[in-house]
């Protein structure tokens, strides 16, 4: 008996009808779990809340969710901005919501202006709070400064992030591990509003102590800065980073934004580093030439927290602590939304005419006592912890790790 086969063009119908299910489902779960912050689905608790993945598309999805938030307060800055300033957090004014914070980790003020041009060409906000990194204003000699990118179109940003972020298998497994996360209450996240909760660090220190965060990071930040040039402006006199601050200053005020300008809380052990390796001057000069450069812009303030005080001198936790207390770092580089909630509340008094000692005086005897009174804190410091146990164990580390 001859068996008449069903056509072929039967079998690949079905394959396609198959194959275009899956891709449905697919692309459905990634749309409901979101992993990346990039669709703005509603958030479920169990679900999709915590987004462990987000960091992945993180740029890109905080370029989208800025959009949607649409807020008066931008914050810029690099991943002690993310981790520190809390949009929700109770420190901010009233006025000043809704806030979104678009820092980025591992980027510069080119990189915060480059990101602000991009927001404008859809949303104007009312009030810039600009994260100012040191380390990153020093300048390799033969360094020019870049220039400013092209902002691309907001709806072609959103078809083509969505499109990668989605259509992938990538995004399928993310969206998956996102589902699991949902039971770690250590998973990594990024919220609604840009805010790197840093829950992961929790565990770290439960497991490692704060010591050894500290110790991680100075060995990290001694590593790196040994390797850094030590001024901040190239051979031609020029400080690629100071141009790219001002291109923000000289934005701002043409559309009327306010600026706050915050040289950020470092541990004092991170300060002591600087002095070690011998950048206290070029550290010096970096304050005196934002100082000067903001003085040029109406609505700009400096405020000045890269100074030695009762919360950057927070003694360091004992190797045999764990996780032992911190209460306002994570490590030396990055504080915590506690002293955060503190530096916010201290620029909106600047803000409102209060009176703001963090404020950098804008140039002559005044800056140059603000200066000399750092220098003779810090060397009291220096003094302080000589005599501790713990900064000793902190810095004989770096041999051991060698």
């Amino acid at each position: 008996m001859i068996r008449d086969d069903p056509p072929p063009h039967g079998y690949l119908a079905r394959a396609a009808v198959v194959a275009g299910l899956a891709i449905a489902a697919a692309l459905a779960l990634n749309v409901v779990v979101d992993p990346y912050r990039i669709v703005g689905t509603p958030t479920i608790a169990g679900l999709n809340e915590v987004k462990p993945r987000a960091s992945q598309r993180r740029a890109a999805g905080k370029r989208l969710q800025v959009l949607r938030v649409a807020p008066r307060t931008l914050v810029l800055g690099n991943s002690r901005a993310e981790v520190g300033f809390d949009p929700e957090s109770d420190a901010w004014p009233a006025a000043a919501r809704p806030i979104y914070n678009l820092a980025l980790p591992g980027t510069g003020i080119a990189t915060a202006r480059d990101e602000l041009a991009r927001l404008l060409v859809t949303h104007n906000p009312e009030r810039l709070v600009i994260g100012v990194e040191f380390v990153d204003f020093l300048t390799d000699p033969h360094a020019a400064p870049a220039p400013p990118r092209e902002p691309v179109g907001a709806e072609w940003e959103r078809l083509r992030t969505s499109t990668d972020a989605l259509f992938s298998l990538d995004a399928l497994a993310d969206s998956a591990r996102t589902i699991v996360a949902q039971r770690d209450r250590y998973a990594p996240d990024l919220t609604a509003l840009g805010l790197n909760p840093m829950r992961e660090y929790v565990r770290y220190a439960a497991d490692e102590g704060y010591f050894g965060l500290f110790r991680q990071r100075y060995l990290e930040s001694r590593r790196d800065l040994s390797r850094a040039p030590r001024t901040i402006r190239n051979d031609r006199g020029v400080s690629p980073d100071l141009v790219a601050l001002e291109d923000v200053l000289a934005t701002a005020q043409r559309l009327g934004m306010r600026v706050d300008l915050v040289l950020y809380p470092y541990h004092g052990t991170q300060l002591l580093l600087f002095d070690d390796l011998g950048l206290w001057p070029a550290f010096d000069a970096w304050k005196r030439d934002v100082a000067i450069a903001a003085a040029r812009y109406p609505g700009v303030t400096v405020a000045d927290f890269a100074v030695i005080d009762e919360f950057t001198r927070q003694p360091i936790p004992g190797a045999d602590e764990r996780p032992g207390k911190s209460p306002w770092y994570w490590e030396a580089g990055h504080f915590k939304r506690e002293l955060g909630d503190r530096v916010l509340r201290e620029i909106a008094a600047c803000a409102e005419g209060q009176p703001c000692a963090s404020r950098l005086p804008p140039s002559g005897p005044q800056l140059d006592a603000h200066l000399a009174g750092q220098r003779a804190l810090l060397d009291a410091y220096r003094s302080e912890m000589r005599r501790s146990l713990v900064y000793g164990a902190l810095t004989r580390s770096l041999g051991e790790a060698r």
